[in-house]
């Protein structure tokens, strides 16, 4: 988090208002003691009015459902920090996640993306995927978009935001500064 905000603060004025940053967490990380001091940090060295923070929760290491983490998302959540699950749909842990914690976006996972107008089960997981999200009105984001025709089956399906190559690869900070 200090090297992303470290790369932006030159910049955080040409930054558009609630600029999403998503950076990926692990349990080890998210349990670390300091953890939610350094989210804070990020958010206040930025602006709080300027940028978003969004924590993607991955499943290769799931947070354990505990008291004590819930009491770390309800901290970070009361300063506008959100919560997104990442790949959703490919494990367990994510619906155990959507069960326990206050989550804001649903990822969809980019094997069900990329499949969706090829293959009747991909396209029926994605429909429920924005089922589930829809009704207790969590964000939606496609990952793993690379072609239009994948965006424009995204957007029909009552996707909100769109993530993949056909936008940009993934780039260093550096190069996404220039």
């Amino acid at each position: 988090m200090k090297q992303t905000a470290d790369i932006l603060m030159p910049v955080k004025h040409l930054l558009p208002d609630n600029f999403h940053i998503g950076i990926n967490v692990s349990a080890g990380c998210f349990l670390a003691a300091g953890f939610e001091k350094e989210c804070l940090n990020l958010v206040k060295k930025l602006g709080n009015d300027k940028i978003k923070l969004v924590l993607e929760l991955t499943e290769r290491n799931p947070i354990p459902v505990t008291p004590e983490a819930r009491a770390i998302f309800d901290s970070l959540h009361q300063h506008n920090i959100t919560f997104a699950l990442d790949d959703f749909g490919t494990g367990y842990a994510t619906y155990r996640y959507l069960q326990a914690f206050p989550v804001d976006f649903i990822k969809i996972d980019k094997s069900f993306v990329q499949m969706a107008s090829v293959d009747e089960i991909s396209g029926h997981i994605v429909d429920n995927i924005v089922e589930l999200a829809r009704k207790p009105g969590l964000s939606i984001v496609a990952e793993g978009v690379e072609t239009q025709e994948q965006a424009d089956l995204m957007i029909g399906k009552g996707v909100h935001f769109l993530q993949g190559y056909l936008y940009s690869p993934p780039v260093p900070g550096n190069k996404f500064i220039s």
